[in-house]
Protein backbone atom coordinates (compact mmCIF):
# COMPACT_ATOMS: atom_id res chain seq x y z
CA UNK A 1 0.00 0.00 0.00
CA UNK A 2 1.23 3.10 -1.07
CA UNK A 3 0.18 6.85 -1.09
CA UNK A 4 0.84 8.88 -4.58
CA UNK A 5 4.32 10.88 -4.40
CA UNK A 6 2.70 13.81 -6.18
CA UNK A 7 -0.02 14.32 -3.69
CA UNK A 8 2.10 16.48 -1.24
CA UNK A 9 -0.52 15.69 1.42
CA UNK A 10 -0.51 12.10 1.61
CA UNK A 11 2.36 10.72 3.02
CA UNK A 12 3.15 7.15 4.27
CA UNK A 13 4.65 5.50 7.32
CA UNK A 14 5.55 1.96 7.79
CA UNK A 15 7.25 0.77 10.68
CA UNK A 16 8.60 -3.10 12.22
CA UNK A 17 5.92 -4.29 15.13
CA UNK A 18 7.13 -7.38 16.68
CA UNK A 19 4.98 -10.76 17.93
CA UNK A 20 6.15 -13.18 19.84
CA UNK A 21 3.92 -15.17 17.87
CA UNK A 22 5.81 -15.15 14.53
CA UNK A 23 9.16 -15.78 16.77
CA UNK A 24 9.83 -19.06 15.34
CA UNK A 25 9.63 -18.00 11.63
CA UNK A 26 11.71 -14.37 12.02
CA UNK A 27 14.77 -17.29 13.34
CA UNK A 28 13.98 -19.53 9.63
CA UNK A 29 13.91 -16.54 8.01
CA UNK A 30 16.89 -15.43 9.53
CA UNK A 31 18.67 -18.73 8.79
CA UNK A 32 17.25 -19.30 5.38
CA UNK A 33 19.95 -19.78 2.73
CA UNK A 34 18.58 -16.71 1.07
CA UNK A 35 19.56 -14.40 4.00
CA UNK A 36 22.65 -16.22 4.87
CA UNK A 37 23.67 -15.46 1.08
CA UNK A 38 22.68 -11.68 1.75
CA UNK A 39 24.84 -11.59 5.08
CA UNK A 40 27.77 -13.18 3.15
CA UNK A 41 27.64 -10.37 0.40
CA UNK A 42 27.35 -7.92 2.83
CA UNK A 43 30.13 -8.83 4.90
CA UNK A 44 32.37 -8.75 1.27
CA UNK A 45 31.18 -5.29 0.97
CA UNK A 46 32.29 -4.68 4.24
CA UNK A 47 35.72 -5.75 3.96
CA UNK A 48 35.88 -4.14 0.48
CA UNK A 49 34.54 -0.82 2.04
CA UNK A 50 37.31 2.06 2.34
CA UNK A 51 35.32 5.55 1.81
CA UNK A 52 32.05 6.90 3.29
CA UNK A 53 29.95 5.88 -0.01
CA UNK A 54 31.20 2.21 0.94
CA UNK A 55 29.84 2.47 4.60
CA UNK A 56 26.82 3.90 3.20
CA UNK A 57 26.50 1.07 0.80
CA UNK A 58 27.16 -1.14 3.65
CA UNK A 59 24.30 0.00 5.76
CA UNK A 60 21.63 0.13 2.90
CA UNK A 61 22.74 -3.63 2.06
CA UNK A 62 21.98 -4.21 6.06
CA UNK A 63 18.71 -2.69 5.74
CA UNK A 64 17.49 -4.84 2.44
CA UNK A 65 18.94 -7.87 4.69
CA UNK A 66 16.20 -6.75 7.50
CA UNK A 67 13.51 -5.90 5.34
CA UNK A 68 13.37 -9.17 4.05
CA UNK A 69 13.06 -10.78 6.76
CA UNK A 70 10.64 -8.67 8.66
CA UNK A 71 8.70 -7.24 5.85
CA UNK A 72 6.09 -9.90 5.18
CA UNK A 73 5.14 -10.63 8.79
CA UNK A 74 6.05 -7.80 11.19
CA UNK A 75 6.18 -4.45 8.59
CA UNK A 76 2.87 -2.30 9.15
CA UNK A 77 1.50 0.33 6.76
CA UNK A 78 -0.14 3.40 7.64
CA UNK A 79 -1.51 6.19 5.51
CA UNK A 80 -1.92 9.66 6.86
CA UNK A 81 -3.38 12.68 4.71
CA UNK A 82 -2.84 15.82 6.20
CA UNK A 83 -4.25 19.57 5.53
CA UNK A 84 -2.53 22.37 3.84
CA UNK A 85 -1.14 24.66 6.11
CA UNK A 86 -1.41 27.83 6.37
CA UNK A 87 2.43 29.37 5.45
CA UNK A 88 1.32 32.66 6.68
CA UNK A 89 2.03 31.02 10.34
CA UNK A 90 5.11 29.84 9.58
CA UNK A 91 7.66 31.47 11.95
CA UNK A 92 9.57 32.23 8.82
CA UNK A 93 8.63 35.00 6.53
CA UNK A 94 10.14 34.34 3.62
CA UNK A 95 8.73 30.51 3.78
CA UNK A 96 6.65 30.33 0.92
CA UNK A 97 3.47 27.93 -0.02
CA UNK A 98 5.82 26.98 -2.41
CA UNK A 99 8.17 25.81 -0.08
CA UNK A 100 5.60 23.82 1.90
CA UNK A 101 4.18 21.68 -0.89
CA UNK A 102 8.21 21.07 -2.21
CA UNK A 103 8.94 20.09 1.41
CA UNK A 104 5.42 17.53 1.62
CA UNK A 105 6.61 16.12 -2.11
CA UNK A 106 9.86 15.57 -0.47
CA UNK A 107 8.58 13.96 2.99
CA UNK A 108 6.42 11.84 0.60
CA UNK A 109 9.22 10.65 -1.44
CA UNK A 110 11.41 9.62 0.97
CA UNK A 111 9.09 7.87 3.33
CA UNK A 112 8.24 5.77 -0.49
CA UNK A 113 12.08 5.09 -0.31
CA UNK A 114 11.85 3.96 3.78
CA UNK A 115 8.95 1.75 2.55
CA UNK A 116 11.04 0.33 -0.31
CA UNK A 117 14.41 0.75 -1.24
CA UNK A 118 14.81 0.61 -4.40
CA UNK A 119 16.75 2.91 -6.51
CA UNK A 120 14.00 4.12 -8.40
CA UNK A 121 12.59 5.57 -4.98
CA UNK A 122 16.17 6.63 -3.88
CA UNK A 123 16.79 8.60 -7.24
CA UNK A 124 13.31 10.34 -6.72
CA UNK A 125 13.93 11.34 -2.61
CA UNK A 126 17.31 12.86 -3.61
CA UNK A 127 16.05 14.72 -6.62
CA UNK A 128 13.12 15.65 -4.57
CA UNK A 129 15.26 16.36 -1.65
CA UNK A 130 17.39 18.89 -4.13
CA UNK A 131 14.33 20.79 -5.27
CA UNK A 132 13.15 21.59 -1.71
CA UNK A 133 16.46 22.51 -1.00
CA UNK A 134 16.65 25.02 -4.28
CA UNK A 135 13.43 25.89 -3.19
CA UNK A 136 14.71 27.67 -0.03
CA UNK A 137 17.23 28.97 -1.22
CA UNK A 138 15.64 30.52 -4.13
CA UNK A 139 12.97 31.77 -1.48
CA UNK A 140 15.41 33.22 0.70
CA UNK A 141 17.03 34.71 -1.58
CA UNK A 142 13.99 36.78 -2.99
CA UNK A 143 12.83 37.94 0.47
CA UNK A 144 16.42 39.34 1.38
CA UNK A 145 16.29 41.29 -1.92
CA UNK A 146 12.86 42.48 -1.24
CA UNK A 147 13.97 43.35 2.81
CA UNK A 148 17.27 44.90 1.19
CA UNK A 149 14.90 47.01 -1.43
CA UNK A 150 12.70 48.26 1.54
CA UNK A 151 15.82 49.46 3.35
CA UNK A 152 17.59 50.99 0.72
CA UNK A 153 13.96 53.01 0.02
CA UNK A 154 13.51 54.01 3.72
CA UNK A 155 17.27 55.11 4.16
CA UNK A 156 16.60 58.85 2.83
CA UNK A 157 12.16 58.96 3.58
CA UNK A 158 11.82 57.17 6.39
CA UNK A 159 14.65 57.47 9.02
CA UNK A 160 12.20 55.57 11.97
CA UNK A 161 11.49 52.78 9.16
CA UNK A 162 15.23 52.79 8.18
CA UNK A 163 16.59 51.63 12.12
CA UNK A 164 14.08 49.75 13.02
CA UNK A 165 14.89 47.40 9.91
CA UNK A 166 18.52 47.53 10.71
CA UNK A 167 17.49 46.77 14.73
CA UNK A 168 15.51 43.57 13.36
CA UNK A 169 18.24 42.71 10.89
CA UNK A 170 20.57 42.37 13.41
CA UNK A 171 18.66 41.08 16.26
CA UNK A 172 19.73 43.65 18.91
CA UNK A 173 18.85 43.34 22.32
CA UNK A 174 19.24 46.58 24.83
CA UNK A 175 21.69 45.06 27.96
CA UNK A 176 22.17 47.44 31.22
CA UNK A 177 25.96 46.35 31.02
CA UNK A 178 27.82 49.32 30.39
CA UNK A 179 31.32 49.18 28.60
CA UNK A 180 33.22 50.54 31.40
CA UNK A 181 32.29 47.85 33.32
CA UNK A 182 32.50 45.12 30.83
CA UNK A 183 35.94 46.39 30.15
CA UNK A 184 37.13 46.14 33.63
CA UNK A 185 35.32 43.25 34.23
CA UNK A 186 37.73 40.85 31.35
CA UNK A 187 40.65 43.23 32.43
CA UNK A 188 40.18 42.34 36.24
CA UNK A 189 39.98 38.01 35.20
CA UNK A 190 43.75 38.37 33.36
CA UNK A 191 45.28 40.33 35.72
CA UNK A 192 47.08 38.09 38.61
CA UNK A 193 47.39 41.50 40.98
CA UNK A 194 43.58 41.99 40.63
CA UNK A 195 41.31 40.00 43.30
CA UNK A 196 38.86 38.79 41.17
CA UNK A 197 41.62 36.97 39.08
CA UNK A 198 41.44 32.73 40.18
CA UNK A 199 43.61 30.29 38.74
CA UNK A 200 42.23 27.04 37.64
CA UNK A 201 44.18 24.76 39.08
CA UNK A 202 42.65 21.41 37.31
CA UNK A 203 43.07 23.48 34.01
CA UNK A 204 46.92 24.26 35.07
CA UNK A 205 47.64 20.76 35.91
CA UNK A 206 45.74 19.07 32.45
CA UNK A 207 48.19 21.33 30.56
CA UNK A 208 51.05 20.11 31.96
CA UNK A 209 50.39 16.46 31.98
CA UNK A 210 49.45 16.99 28.54
CA UNK A 211 52.44 18.43 27.89
CA UNK A 212 54.24 15.71 29.08
CA UNK A 213 52.21 12.99 26.90
CA UNK A 214 50.85 11.56 30.19
CA UNK A 215 47.42 11.08 28.25
CA UNK A 216 48.91 8.97 25.14
CA UNK A 217 48.14 5.96 27.33
CA UNK A 218 44.77 6.67 28.15
CA UNK A 219 44.03 7.96 24.01
CA UNK A 220 45.58 4.24 23.03
CA UNK A 221 43.27 2.04 25.53
CA UNK A 222 40.25 4.01 23.49
CA UNK A 223 41.27 3.31 20.07
CA UNK A 224 40.66 -0.54 20.33
CA UNK A 225 38.70 -2.41 17.16
CA UNK A 226 34.88 -3.60 19.01
CA UNK A 227 35.37 -7.63 19.95
CA UNK A 228 32.26 -9.79 20.18
CA UNK A 229 31.70 -9.51 23.89
CA UNK A 230 31.02 -5.82 23.08
CA UNK A 231 28.20 -6.34 20.71
CA UNK A 232 27.04 -9.56 22.66
CA UNK A 233 27.05 -7.49 25.62
CA UNK A 234 25.12 -4.21 24.08
CA UNK A 235 22.82 -6.41 22.52
CA UNK A 236 21.94 -7.88 25.82
CA UNK A 237 21.17 -3.85 27.59
CA UNK A 238 19.00 -3.74 24.98
CA UNK A 239 15.09 -3.84 25.77
CA UNK A 240 11.99 -4.64 24.33
CA UNK A 241 8.87 -3.04 23.18
CA UNK A 242 10.83 0.23 22.17
CA UNK A 243 10.01 2.56 18.91
CA UNK A 244 12.31 2.10 16.17
CA UNK A 245 14.85 4.88 14.50
CA UNK A 246 15.17 6.60 11.57
CA UNK A 247 15.84 2.62 10.09
CA UNK A 248 13.01 1.34 11.47
CA UNK A 249 15.28 -1.09 13.40
CA UNK A 250 13.83 -2.29 16.28
CA UNK A 251 15.48 -4.08 19.66
CA UNK A 252 14.01 -7.21 19.23
CA UNK A 253 15.30 -7.89 15.47
CA UNK A 254 18.70 -7.66 17.05
CA UNK A 255 17.59 -9.27 20.65
CA UNK A 256 16.26 -13.15 18.62
CA UNK A 257 18.58 -12.66 16.32
CA UNK A 258 22.05 -12.45 17.87
CA UNK A 259 23.75 -15.28 16.72
CA UNK A 260 23.11 -14.56 13.27
CA UNK A 261 23.55 -11.25 12.78
CA UNK A 262 26.32 -10.64 15.77
CA UNK A 263 29.31 -11.56 13.82
CA UNK A 264 28.14 -9.33 10.86
CA UNK A 265 27.33 -6.37 13.57
CA UNK A 266 30.99 -6.68 14.68
CA UNK A 267 32.14 -6.17 11.25
CA UNK A 268 30.41 -3.47 10.60
CA UNK A 269 30.83 -1.62 13.26
CA UNK A 270 34.68 -1.90 13.61
CA UNK A 271 34.87 -1.02 9.68
CA UNK A 272 33.20 2.46 10.15
CA UNK A 273 35.29 3.19 13.07
CA UNK A 274 38.37 2.11 11.44
CA UNK A 275 37.08 4.52 8.35
CA UNK A 276 36.03 7.32 10.61
CA UNK A 277 32.90 7.86 9.13
CA UNK A 278 29.79 7.71 11.20
CA UNK A 279 26.64 6.44 8.47
CA UNK A 280 24.28 9.13 7.26
CA UNK A 281 21.00 7.49 7.82
CA UNK A 282 22.23 6.83 11.63
CA UNK A 283 22.89 10.41 12.36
Amino acid sequence: MYADCNNPHNSVNCKYVWDNTKAQDFHCKLNSSHVLNLLHNLNSCIEHAVNYDDINGCVQNLSTVIDNVMSDDFKRYTIRSSRPKDVNSSKNDWYTQYCYNNRNLFYASRNLYRNDRSHTNRDNMVRMRSNYKTCIKNAKYVFDQSETQKLLSARFKNAKLYWKLLKDACCLKESNVSLDNFDNYFRAINCPESRFYNTDEDVLDFIYRYEQNEFDVIFDELNVTFSHEDVTKAIKQLQNNKSGGPDLFINEIFIHGRDVLTPFLLSLFNKIFDIGYFPECWS
